[in-house]
Formats: structure tokens, sequence, C-alpha cells
């Protein structure tokens, strides 16, 4: 739903949701015809999403919305894939880049 940022994987055909975002948390609402930012890093089993990244004096954790580390079954290799339900969406300027190639986030 257009209200929820989620983390999932896929594996063997199935999908299981890792950990989800409540966006109506966020003082600027997704708007219809509206761009938002998504940023993920993954390093091990440790993957972070940013959306939306506003002023930091309005966000103190900068658009980090999902810190999740997966302990059980963590997948180290695979494809980036981005999905909605029940909503339309574009999606532009995908890139996958190396960690060691992007400045560090606080």
């Amino acid at each position: 739903d257009r209200e929820s940022l989620v983390l999932s994987k896929f594996e063997d055909g199935a999908r299981r949701d890792l950990a989800s975002y409540d966006l109506t948390r966020l003082a600027s609402k997704t708007r219809d015809n509206e761009w938002s930012m998504i940023r993920i890093a993954a390093s091990g089993p440790r993957i972070r999403v940013w959306f939306n990244r506003m002023h930091p004096s309005s966000d103190p954790e900068r658009g980090l919305r999902i810190d999740f580390t997966d302990k059980e079954e963590p997948i180290l290799t695979g494809a980036v894939g981005l999905r909605t339900e029940r909503v339309s969406a574009w999606f532009d300027n995908i890139v996958v880049l190396p960690l060691d190639a992007l400045p560090h986030p606080r």
C-alpha cells in the first residue's frame, strides 16, 4: 500500500517481508505525480533503506527508514528489484554500485 515502505526478499518463488516503515509517520507525505528518492545499502546481512531524506533539522534520522540485519538466512548475492502493490509507479535512474564506490552514509 502507498503508506508503507517494505523490504522483502524472494526465494524459491516466495516473497517474505523482512521489515517495513509506516510512511504516514513522515511530516511530508508521498503524493501522486511526485518523485520519491530511495537509496539502499546492503553489506553482508545488513540492509539499510533511505526514503525521501528531508532537511536534517526536521529529520534527525537523515532519511534512514529501515535498518535490518537478516541473522537467520541472509542473501549475500542476487539481484535488485522494485515492486509496487495497488498503486501505479514509475522508476528512473536505478543504479547498482559496490559499497566502496559510495560515500558512507551516516
